[in-house]
């Protein structure tokens, strides 16, 4: 690989990178803010939603923008922030990349409040030259409620 082609591909992946960052950041906004248009641009079509366990797992954007519809209709507001995330490339296929996101949530439900730590187990997939979920998968270190 020539200089050239080996900066023109370093700055691919920086500006990947910053494409994967908004990304995260806006699956915050959607959260917060409840916005299911939002849910439904920023998972690919064939996307996985789901638990690290397999517990809890939704396949296709349309069933998980369902699943959001249904779990976020009567919850309060919530603050979703998140801290580290690091990105793993496929060297073979420069439209896929995985993920691990460190993150914490603020949530409510009712007169319930709780804090939440959370690791994102990510895939993500460029379609039409924007990055997407291909796959989301969620791990939680803790989930109390604020008074403990």
């Amino acid at each position: 690989m020539d200089e050239f082609a080996a900066l023109e591909r370093r700055i691919r992946r920086i500006e990947d990178r910053e494409a994967i960052r908004v990304l995260v950041g806006r699956y915050a906004l959607a959260m917060d803010n409840k916005d299911f248009d939002l849910v439904a641009d920023i998972f690919a079509e064939d996307g996985r939603f789901g638990w690290v366990d397999g517990a809890f797992a939704f396949e296709g954007r349309e069933a998980i923008v369902g699943m959001y519809r249904d779990r976020l209709k009567s919850a309060g507001p919530s603050f979703h922030y998140t801290h580290d995330q690091f990105v793993t490339w496929d060297e073979a296929d420069g439209d896929r990349a995985g993920g691990l996101v460190l993150g914490h949530a603020e949530t409510s439900a009712g007169p319930s409040q709780r804090l939440v730590a959370i690791r994102y187990h990510d895939r993500y997939v460029r379609e039409g030259g924007r990055w997407l979920f291909q796959e989301r998968l969620l791990a939680f270190l803790y989930n109390i409620p604020v008074a403990d």
